[in-house]
């Protein structure tokens, strides 16, 4: 049996015996097997909680709110956006002052309909959890129609805390390395302490103002940068009162490793698009080009640079509709579907470069020596406008269709099909095909399969584009300098083992993109 662990919070929290009357909610409601102890509980669950002694009450009038914190902006899935902002019309962040006292506080008001059943689904969380990089309870104030809960130290919310310093990315680069190490510090204490695994999206990233270290507030947010367990540790900064990056960039540099500023750039500090891109056309992953999406000087897009011999995934066919995987595969690698389950939908296959098998192709390759690329081309300016293809996107649009479906199958080809010699990828001759036997044997042509009242089919083709702006190219500049590089070589990629991007030329003249 799984021995379960006990969480002393005697003299910490205090509260009644549970009634029938009693809303009991969830502290975390996901955790298993522990106990609590020093007060009364049922199960997971709670009885409603009453601010024990250890925690101030305080009087609404001695709290002067200064300014609302926006945390909530846009919402980051579709199907959250009517929760995330009703939760927002009860639930108002504010930067506020205790009468009485100096320091600011940080202060959640709740109000409006539904005000107390929320503020009392999350009260019990603030009180259990204790953790540095945790938004920490100091006290509540209630009346009538106003709950309030107040916290130690003034924050600010993540996205506002790297507005600040926009323009200086070396800083920018550092913030997000030392956020990802504590947020990993905060799962790992939810962990041990609750067994819950604390999702990122669960939470609300913060920052405190006096020292700009992680404060993690235990309520949703839509703006949630994603953490990255691959991110090896990164030392968080002792005392950054001003946060002035021409002070900090020595100790940025000495507190970085290549390999660590890449990853960030690469994962935290990217755009990323997908844009339409000729079916009758094969391209080369991890090749740059200017931005297919922008209408620059040429009326094509051109291509830069590219990698010789890449390695490819190719990550399966996927049913766009149901979010599922389809598995069904044939003795000669044929993907089959039933069309009965073909109609009205769309069938997709991503190829992407493998940066897992590949050693020696990693995520940074690009960022190691664009500075380099771009300095033996002459680009100078509006480096945003150029983009690295990644991965690359193909999809098969099943139609719908009016009478009832024959029976029969679809097959999708082998995925290693679209493999276009040794760097590219594009449609295959024979991409899917409708067949009424099971095992595909007998072929039918398209015409015939209209015919036969099979829907019809459309394949279109998407690329996975990434790019950075400029002050990225910038900071990379200063960090390679700093490490001792010269950033217009591809001495970084040397040093690191990397394949070294070929760039296209003839003549001293960029040439145009190939097969576009």
């Amino acid at each position: 049996m799984e021995e379960i662990q006990e969480v002393d919070t005697t003299g910490i929290t205090s509260v009644t015996a549970p009634t029938p009357e009693s809303s009991p909610i969830a502290i975390f409601p996901n955790s298993q097997n522990f106990n609590v102890t020093g007060g009364t509980f049922i199960g997971n669950y709670m009885a409603r909680p009453i601010p024990p002694c250890d925690f101030r009450r305080l009087p609404l009038g001695d709290i002067y709110l200064h300014r609302e914190l926006h945390v909530i902006e846009q919402p980051a899935h579709v199907h959250s956006v009517v929760e995330l902002h009703r939760r927002d019309k009860i639930r108002r962040v504010y930067s506020a002052q205790i009468e009485g006292k100096n320091a600011k506080v940080t202060v959640a008001v709740y109000q409006g309909d539904g005000a107390e059943e929320e503020w009392k689904k999350y009260i019990g969380k603030y009180m259990a959890a204790r953790h540095p990089n945790v938004i920490q309870l100091f006290g509540t104030s209630e009346s009538d129609e106003i709950r309030a809960m107040v916290f130690h130290d003034d924050v600010i919310p993540f996205r506002e805390f790297l507005d600040l310093y926009s323009q200086a990315p070396m800083l920018t680069v550092y913030i997000y390395g030392y956020i990802n190490t504590q947020y990993r510090a905060v799962q790992t204490y939810f962990r041990s302490t609750f067994r819950y695994n604390l999702y990122h999206r669960e939470c609300t990233l913060l920052a405190r103002r006096s020292t700009g270290l992680l404060c993690t507030d235990l309520f949703p947010s839509d703006f949630v940068p994603y953490i990255y367990g691959f991110l090896e540790t990164v030392p968080q900064p002792e005392e950054i009162p001003s946060f002035d990056a021409s002070i900090h960039q020595a100790g940025i540099i000495n507190r970085l490793t290549l390999k660590q500023y890449h990853r960030i750039c690469y994962w935290h500090l990217v755009h990323f698009e997908t844009h339409p891109f000729p079916t009758q056309e094969s391209v080369a992953l991890g090749t740059v080009m200017t931005h297919p999406g922008k209408k620059l000087d040429a009326e094509e897009p051109i291509q830069i640079a590219f990698l010789s011999n890449p390695t490819f995934n190719f990550d399966g066919w996927y049913w766009i509709e149901t979010g599922k995987w389809v598995n069904d595969v044939t003795d000669h690698r044929w993907t089959r579907v039933s069309c009965l389950e073909t109609a009205d939908t769309t069938i997709r296959l991503i190829v992407s470069i493998d940066w897992q098998r590949d050693p020696t192709t990693t995520s940074s390759t690009w960022l190691s020596q664009a500075n380099h690329a771009f300095s033996q081309l002459g680009i100078s300016s509006h480096l945003n406008n150029y983009v690295v293809v990644t991965g690359v996107v193909f999809k098969v649009k099943v139609s719908g269709c009016n009478g009832p479906l024959p029976q029969g199958y679809l097959f999708l080809c082998p995925q290693r099909d679209f493999q276009v010699g040794s760097s590219k990828v594009g449609w295959p001759e024979c991409p899917a095909y409708w067949a009424c036997d099971r095992l595909g044997v007998h072929r039918l042509s398209p015409a015939r399969a209209l015919e036969c009242g099979f829907p019809s089919m459309e394949i279109s083709t998407e690329l996975v584009c990434r790019f950075w702006d400029d002050p990225i190219y910038l900071g990379l500049r200063q960090f390679h300098q700093g490490k001792g590089f010269d950033p217009e070589s591809q001495d970084v990629a040397l040093h690191l083992e990397q394949p070294l991007y070929q760039l296209f030329r003839d003549g001293g003249l960029i040439i145009l993109f190939l097969g576009w």
